[in-house]
This record gives structure tokens, sequence and C-alpha cells, in this order.
């Protein structure tokens, strides 16, 4: 399955202070790890984030949807699936950098006819590390002008296949930490330090 791969950058970082794809892990920046991780699997790579804070990345930055640009992560996927020039897109937050590979190809393994994969483990769900199909986007737009702004809820009205990862958290089951602190960030770096992803 080919795949364009759009990481989301542009959240606020209230808890971490300051942006937190830029924040450093195990000697560069926490987004860096995700670049490098997307770039094996994807056709293209591009940042949805704020362009001049990324432009030293030497990747396409896209900004939000303006007229969607407050209504967070959903805004994110909704300009990626703006931008992406094919069908299945990989759409995952800066902040998952001990996400491995092998999770991203479990999902790329799918050959279904889908709207989007999103992993689930222990109910629940993980819809800023998903596939999602270009053809969702128009329908995403009317579903969120209509008030709907629950990534989970809005995509009940989707045909979703939930993916289940239970296996591959069994062998690195820190793969879907969420680095949203300093605290957070010192346990990547700890677990980064002592195991290959």
């Amino acid at each position: 399955m080919k795949v364009n791969a759009y990481i989301l950058a542009g959240g606020k970082s209230h808890r971490m202070g300051a942006p937190k794809g830029l924040k450093m892990l195990n000697g560069k920046p926490m987004i860096e790890h995700m670049i490098e991780k997307c770039s094996k699997l994807a056709e293209k790579v591009a940042i949805v984030g704020h362009p001049v804070m990324y432009k030293d990345l030497k990747l396409k930055v896209i900004g939000d949807l303006p007229q969607f640009s407050s209504l967070g992560p959903v805004s994110g996927i909704m300009a990626a699936l703006d931008d992406s020039d094919i069908m299945m897109n990989l759409v995952i937050g800066c902040d998952l950098p001990l996400v491995t590979t092998e999770i991203l190809m479990r999902l790329m393994m799918e050959a279904e006819d889908f709207d989007a994969f999103i992993p689930v483990h222990n109910g629940k769900l993980e819809p800023l590390c998903a596939l999602y199909h270009k053809r969702i986007l128009e329908p995403l737009n009317r579903i969120v002008q209509s008030g709907s702004l629950k990534i989970s809820q809005i995509m009940d009205q989707f045909n979703v296949k939930y993916v289940s990862v239970e296996n591959e958290l069994q062998r690195h089951p820190y793969v879907f930490l969420n680095v949203n602190t300093q605290d957070d960030l010192n346990v990547a770096e700890e677990i980064i330090s002592k195991i290959k992803l």
C-alpha cells in the first residue's frame, strides 16, 4: 500500500512549555525521530504545523486549513488529506517518538477498502497514529461544520477498520507513550537509550 505521511506538529504544547516537536530526545528534536520512521515507509513525508518553526527540516510544511485552524487534531487530519496527492495517508502526532515501524507497517498491510485504519489496544483507540483515505475529506468537512469535533465520534460515521495491535504491544508496551510533559520526555529518553526502535 502506497502512503504519504503527515506528522502533526501544530499543537500549542501548553504542558510542555515549548513546541513538542522541537524538544530534544536522545540528541535530536523529537520530530526528527518521527521523520526517520515515516521516511522508511512513505512516498512523501510532510509536516502539518507552523511553516517558519519547522523550515530547517527541509520538508514541506503545511498549515491547518484556515477555516478549521482552531479545531485541534481533526484540523490537522483535514489539512493532510487536502494536501495529499494519493489516496491513503498516514497521519501521526509528533509526540509519539517511540512508535515502531512495525506498528506502522501493520497498518499498511491492511488491504481491504476502508475509509480509515486505526490502531486499537485494550479498548483504546489511537486516531493520531492512523491511516486515512483522502475520500473522507469532503464528508469530514461537513461533519466538522455541523459541530462534531471529537475524532472518535467523527470516525463512527465512516467505514473504519480498527486494527488490533495487542501482539505488537506485548513486545513493545511503550510505543504509544504520548510525550506531553517534561516527565513524559524523561521517560521516553530513558526507554530510547536502552532499546533500538
